[in-house]
């Protein structure tokens, strides 16, 4: 016996969930007793169940940590047998900011990144003493925010679903993939190696890097990007201002096209209107772990891509007590 509860924003995914595991999707309400302390009601009961919580830290990150913390506790409270945290997003779990100005600050005081440090550990202690028995996320930028944790955390691996969004460049030429984060390389590697089970044979690698405090941006040494067709694989996009550089550089360079295939997406609407207006770029791909309401972007470069079977096996394998070694991130 297992339940799904959704977050607030995670309804649309949990749904795809539970329809792909051939259950019933548990229902959570949120309300208050008359002394304002909150009272979480779920549909139907949940005792001597396996719980999986599926709740994320966007778009607000104080109100879905206090929704997780009284959340947590109310299905402890209510006799649950097991609870999995499903976190896509873990609190503080994005390496590097999207925000220009904000990752200036973030080199000129190097302290803030000890502190970020501090605050994940605590959230992983809150999570914890709430209830928490094991976490499932997806393609951490931080691996090392899994050892903060003293029960398990599974960081599923989703390159193949990254890989399923390119199946159609199998016969194509001259395709070059660059991380755009600094460290994203494990990541392009198994992209790649996805696609070249496919016989997508003509690929390569290569890295670009921008200069601290300085709008200048710096390419491996004898490498010709003339009439490359440029795929940027990215952890996480909000403002899509370091990627917007990035595309820009290449295509100076000499890059033909440019594509971007992103891991988790949270996006304003500024970053919606700067993918459409570029012609360089042809499509952006993110994934359904964050709620974007995709059919109301009026996009037709943003393609969503469905991370729901990957978790549907996951929460599965759990069900039956089963491990998830060939499923998460070996880098």
């Amino acid at each position: 016996m297992f339940a799904i509860i959704p977050g607030r924003h995670d309804v649309k995914l949990a749904a795809q969930i539970a329809a792909l595991l051939n259950c019933q999707l548990n229902e959570i309400s949120y309300q208050h007793f008359s002394n304002g302390d909150p009272n979480i009601i779920l549909q139907p009961p949940i005792r001597g169940r396996k719980c999986f919580l599926l709740m994320n830290g966007y778009p607000n990150l104080s109100q879905s940590v206090t929704d997780i913390m009284i959340v947590l506790d109310a299905v402890r409270r209510a006799a649950a047998v097991k609870i999995i945290l499903v976190n896509l997003l873990p609190p503080y779990s994005v390496k590097t900011s999207d925000d220009e100005q904000e990752q200036i600050e973030l080199d000129r005081f190097p302290h803030e990144l000890t502190i970020r440090a501090k605050l994940s550990g605590s959230y992983a202690k809150l999570f914890e003493f709430h209830g928490c028995d094991e976490v499932i996320t997806v393609e951490l930028a931080r691996p090392q925010w899994e050892g903060m944790f003293r029960v398990p955390v599974s960081n599923l691996d989703v390159s193949r679903e990254m890989a399923d969004c390119l199946q159609n460049l199998t016969i194509q030429t001259d395709i070059t993939f660059v991380p755009v984060e600094l460290d994203g390389g494990a990541r392009c590697l198994r992209v790649m190696k996805h696609l070249q089970e496919r016989e997508c044979k003509c690929m390569e690698m290569t890295h670009i890097y921008k200069r601290k405090h300085k709008d200048e941006w710096l390419q491996e040494e004898d490498f010709d990007f003339k009439n490359k067709h440029v795929i940027f694989i990215d952890h996480f996009i909000r403002t899509g201002k370091r990627l917007r550089e990035a595309c820009e550089f290449v295509i100076s360079q000499g890059a033909r096209k440019c594509q971007a295939i992103i891991a988790h997406a949270y996006l304003t609407d500024g970053c919606v209107e700067w993918i459409e207006s570029c012609d360089c770029l042809s499509a952006v791909y993110i994934s359904d772990s964050l709620e974007n309401n995709i059919n109301n972007l009026n996009s037709k470069k943003i393609i969503e891509y469905s991370i729901a079977p990957v978790l549907a096996k996951a929460i599965q394998r759990i069900i039956d007590d089963e491990e998830l070694l060939d499923m998460i991130v070996d880098d």
